[in-house]
């Protein structure tokens, strides 16, 4: 093989991804192996992965420890590669947009928003805070219209607002760490709600 082993058409970077993923399933069955050396973008991929799971604390776990020198560097952006300088695999820039992979996990996974038809004219929100015990998150739509999401946890029961724009409509799902839920002072039975454009409020309790 003549080219580099990063072009995905080498044998060895194939075999380096099929490797990488099968220590990833080790690592989520607890073992704890993982390539660590991976590189960002492979290690990207690994979020939506956890979530689809159901290991939201783990995703939220791995972002902190991957991203922990770029959140506590005084640099304000994210950098193609896990380390700077003496830290780097020796290129790439300290600007890269694949390094906010998880700012789109955190969206769709945590906040739980995601489109269910073209320009969200229907859209999901379906929570899992895990640890968190705040979110607040707006989603940026065509003529100046916001989704506007927030969610306030406690540690019996919590509260959620939700703005549904005009022209859309949202399927809300309450999170699963609570059991009752009202909306607009109305309690609701079903667990999945589908609400038309307007101001939401939610009241959640355990039981």
């Amino acid at each position: 093989w003549q080219s580099s082993i990063s072009d995905p058409l080498c044998p060895l970077s194939a075999l380096a991804f099929i490797m990488n993923n099968v220590c990833f399933l080790f690592f989520c069955k607890g073992t704890r192996l993982e390539i660590v050396g991976q590189y960002l973008f492979l290690g990207i991929l690994r979020l939506p992965d956890l979530c689809t799971m159901g290991y939201y604390q783990d995703a939220l776990n791995r972002m902190k420890l991957r991203y922990r020198a770029m959140i506590e560097s005084p640099l304000t952006t994210l950098w193609e590669g896990w380390g700077i300088g003496s830290e780097g695999f020796g290129g790439g820039t300290y600007n890269h947009a694949w390094s906010g992979g998880p700012l789109t996990i955190l969206s769709q996974y945590i906040a739980g928003i995601e489109t269910l038809e073209p320009a969200f004219r229907m859209f999901r929100v379906a929570p899992h805070p895990a640890h968190l015990n705040f979110i607040r998150t707006q989603v940026p739509l065509s003529g100046g219209r916001r989704i506007v999401f927030e969610m306030d946890k406690s540690a019996h029961g919590g509260t959620m607002y939700l703005r549904v724009p005009e022209g859309t409509s949202a399927q809300v799902v309450l999170p699963a760490e609570f059991q009752r839920w009202s909306v607009n002072g109305e309690p609701k039975n079903e667990r999945q709600l589908t609400l038309s454009a307007g101001e939401w409020h939610f009241e959640m309790s355990e039981k």
